[in-house]
């Protein structure tokens, strides 16, 4: 007799029929039992049972999209469990639309849903998507991302990788929107990690972007560096251009009105992220609290100055920079 057994009155349900063995199997939702002979024991061959859950992933950072623009992406809704799931409705965050809402998805199977972003005005566009379904367990829910950008930024494509740009006129120069992403022999990724390159761009080492060119203050600076064809690194005399343009005057670069003109979803269109830096090489620090980018000019003896915005009091300007670090790097219209 096996385990857990317990004389019972034998009962065929369901239009099931006795086996040549003398036993009929009878599943439960945890466990498979057998009746034999009277009795019902638990039968520990099959402990796998049934479920519902539910599994939701994808990468759903939009970054800063013009006002009037849109773009979509692609996130999964997939069925881990061993029964039917059934999606009833999702909601979203204002700003963000979708392509499919509901709908049954079978085990094993996954549903590609569009998610469309198209911002109404210049502002961020955080929140989560919730999936609500009949699921048991698992991850229903995911974040999403997104600001409303300036209506001037227009996009260009770097021919050497194919890599498409944001690009934005500020006073009377036209900047890049977002953070050279070149992969060069010795650029890195924040912590060493691909999706923060997708997110921040690459970090450079000073000797690498500057391209044996020399150390200038002039506006243009002249050298292009690693930028692409038709773009230059700016010297610290253009990024004080830039500074002014939001300064109202004010001599002193660390105005927080600067800093939040930008900063990402900023009224400027520059788009900073504080993406950190690296010092030493491949030690990353600062990420989500300052961003650190290089300029063309020396600070003395031939170390130059850094760029920098600092979420901790609201604060831009320069500082020296030692060969030891990898920064961002913001190109300028030639």
């Amino acid at each position: 007799m096996m385990m857990d057994e317990m004389p019972i009155k034998p009962l065929i349900l369901g239009g099931a029929q006795w086996g040549n063995n003398g036993y009929v199997l009878i599943g439960y939702n945890h466990f498979s039992s057998k009746v034999s002979e009277g009795y019902i024991a638990q039968d520990n061959s099959n402990t796998g049972g049934n479920s519902k859950e539910i599994e939701v992933s994808g990468n759903l950072n939009f970054g800063s999209i013009a006002v009037g623009q849109q773009l979509s992406k692609i996130f999964k809704i997939k069925n881990v469990g061993s029964e039917d799931l059934t999606v009833s409705s999702i909601t979203v965050p204002n700003g963000y639309t979708l392509n499919w809402n509901s709908g049954g998805i079978t085990p094993n199977n996954e549903i590609n849903v569009t998610i469309t972003f198209a911002p109404l005005s210049m502002v961020s566009y955080n929140g989560t998507i919730s999936v609500n379904s009949n699921a048991q367990s698992g991850i229903n829910s995911i974040a999403v991302t997104g600001n409303g950008g300036n209506t001037n930024i227009l996009q260009f494509t770097d021919s050497r990788d194919s890599k498409v740009y944001n690009y934005v006129e500020i006073g009377n120069m036209v900047w890049m929107a977002e953070n050279l992403n070149y992969d060069s022999p010795n650029s890195a990724c924040y912590d060493n990690t691909n999706s923060y390159c997708n997110q921040y761009g690459r970090l450079y080492e000073f000797q690498e972007i500057m391209d044996a060119a020399s150390l200038t203050n002039n506006i243009p600076s002249g050298v292009q560096g690693l930028c692409p064809t038709g773009w230059h690194l700016p010297s610290k005399n253009e990024w004080q251009e830039l500074i002014d343009e939001y300064n109202d005057g004010n001599s002193n670069n660390g105005v927080a009105e600067t800093y939040n003109a930008l900063i990402q979803g900023g009224d400027s269109g520059f788009e900073g992220l504080l993406g950190g830096y690296n010092t030493w090489g491949t030690v990353s620090q600062d990420e989500g609290v300052r961003t650190m980018f290089w300029t063309t000019t020396e600070y003395t003896w031939g170390i130059p100055y850094g760029f920098y915005l600092s979420g901790f009091i609201n604060f831009v300007g320069f500082s020296d920079a030692s060969s030891s670090e990898m920064m961002y790097c913001r190109c300028v219209q030639n």
